[in-house]
């Protein structure tokens, strides 16, 4: 038997008043030609400078760390060419738009040791649109924040 995937990306549309209930959320669907691969624990934030939706890293059910990057544009999903320096892979990372310098800013994740081991890892990164930039790392700081896996900001 050949198994068959939809993947659906879902966009949540407030609605105007439903029989005079006040306003109300509904979920509408928008099929995707083509998506990353599923995952869990990915990052994923909307870069208003650029109009897209960055997804980055997670894993797999057999644990394997990824380190992908893909943009939604509104119509479709396009794989980022990684630059040799980025943060790598990771799950449970964190991404977040600054409309100051109209970067995206990566923290933390859990990466797999040479051992074989998980750790959370402290380090900071920024992102214009094309190049990854290491901005911190843990070191210098008297009391760094720890690495950390799926927080929030």
């Amino acid at each position: 038997m050949q198994r068959t995937r939809s993947v659906v990306l879902v966009t949540l549309a407030a609605s105007a008043a439903l029989a005079g209930d006040g306003p109300c959320l509904d979920w509408e669907p928008v099929l995707a030609p083509s998506m990353p691969p599923p995952r869990y624990g990915s990052a994923m934030v909307y870069d208003p400078a650029r109009d897209v939706v960055l997804v980055s890293g997670g894993s797999v059910a057999n644990q394997l760390l990824l380190g992908d990057m893909s943009h939604w544009d509104g119509v479709m999903w396009s794989l980022i060419n990684q630059p040799p320096v980025n943060p790598g892979v990771r799950s449970g990372a964190q991404m977040l738009f600054n409309p100051h310098d109209e970067k995206v800013y990566f923290y933390g994740g859990m990466v797999r040791g040479q051992s074989g081991g998980y750790f959370t890892i402290p380090e900071m990164w920024s992102w214009d649109g094309s190049t990854w930039t290491l901005v911190w790392n843990g070191s210098g700081s008297q009391n760094p924040p720890r690495g950390r896996s799926s927080a929030t900001f």
